[in-house]
This record gives structure tokens, sequence and C-alpha cells, in this order.
């Protein structure tokens, strides 16, 4: 990679803005989920958290595009991380970890010390990116997931402030 095409995707990357899920964002979010998830959440499940007042929703927006989402359930002190979803068009360039890591600042403004999330055996890709954030196995769920069946491993992380 040269030095311009560095620049320019770091550029791209820093133009990425996280903010909170709004009502006119659920059709965008449920498309790139649609598009992007291996278990995707449609617009009801969006609606059904948006509206509840113990979730953090937010979304990475790029040139007015959406191209990321992250839900965590609040259950203070701890937290659940319901899903995160980046389109595989910007994947690996830190959007998802500037998703989780702004929803888990958020989550321990509001007296989360704990942030518990389920991740397929075979999702290494998102296995590392937890474990920079900080996150730990802690545990495993046989056949938690289908389509294909698999194992989920629990894992944890104990959240301090986060700069």
């Amino acid at each position: 990679m040269t030095d311009t095409n560095r620049t320019n995707e770091a550029a791209s990357i820093s133009a990425v803005s996280i903010r909170e899920l709004t009502i006119d964002d659920i059709d965008s979010i449920a498309a790139l989920e649609a598009a992007d998830s291996q278990t995707p959440w449609n617009r009801n499940s969006l609606l059904t958290y948006f509206f509840r007042d113990d979730t953090v929703m937010l979304v990475a927006e790029s040139g007015g595009e959406l191209i990321g989402f992250c839900g965590l359930l609040l259950l203070t002190p701890e937290a659940e991380v319901l899903d995160i979803t980046v389109s595989h068009t910007v994947r690996n360039r830190g959007i998802g970890f500037r998703l989780l890591h702004e929803a888990m600042n958020k989550g321990h403004a509001r007296g989360v010390n704990v942030v518990y999330l389920e991740v397929r055996d075979s999702n290494a890709p998102a296995r590392h990116l937890y474990e920079k954030l900080g996150f730990e196995a802690y545990g495993r769920r046989p056949r938690y997931y289908t389509n294909p069946t698999e194992d989920a491993i629990v894992m944890k992380h104990e959240v301090t402030a986060l700069s």
C-alpha cells in the first residue's frame, strides 16, 4: 500500500461518525443487517429495542450512508452486546471497534461495569476485535447458533472509563 493510499484510507475512516440510532435509520439498518449479518435483525427487532429505555443503539455513518450498527442492552451494572454489524465493504477498518468502544463508554456512563457477548466459535475476526477491546472468553454455549449449528463463546469485559 502506498503512502497516498494509507492517507486516503485513514481520511475515509476518520470521516466515519458514530451517533445514536434514530427512527429514520431503522429501514437502512434492517437492510444492512439483511445484507451483512449471518443472523440479521429485522425492522421489528430494531424497533423493539429502539423504543426501550435500557439500550444503547449506535450507527456508523460515512458520506450520508449507514455502514454499521451496534446495540447494547443495559442490565445495570451489567450489559449485553445485542448485535454489531459492519458493511462488508468497509470491514477491517476499525469501524466495529469504534462502535463497540463508544457503546461501552455510553453504558459505563449509565452505570455498567461488566459487558457480556456471544460470538460464533468460528468467527475469528470478531473474536479478535473483542479481544482488542479487552474481552476474554468466559464460557461456552453448546449449539447456540443455527444455520449452521455452532457453539457460542461467551466473552466478558470489565469496563472502566475508556478513552
